[in-house]
């Protein structure tokens, strides 16, 4: 990445493992960690699968006002 930083393959592919290690993290989790499963869901909303983040933001708890600002700023891209 730092030799090739505009390059469409490297950065997609970045996105990919980004995506595949977001979904490993929230398995790990079992979905308990609400830092983790928010991290999951913009990646799922960066990947055009909205209708499983809306879903997945819905059956999440906020625990902090810092938490539900971001729950509504995911709600609002997806």
């Amino acid at each position: 990445m730092q030799t090739q930083p505009e390059s469409v393959l490297v950065n997609n592919n970045f996105a990919w493992l980004y995506m595949e290690k977001a979904v490993k993290a929230y398995k790990l989790t079992e979905g308990n960690s609400v830092n983790i499963t928010l991290n999951y869901i913009e990646g799922l909303i960066a990947n055009e699968r909205r209708d499983e983040a809306r879903k997945l933001l819905k059956k999440t708890p906020p625990q902090s006002e810092a938490k539900k600002a971001k729950m509504k700023t995911l709600l609002d891209m997806g």
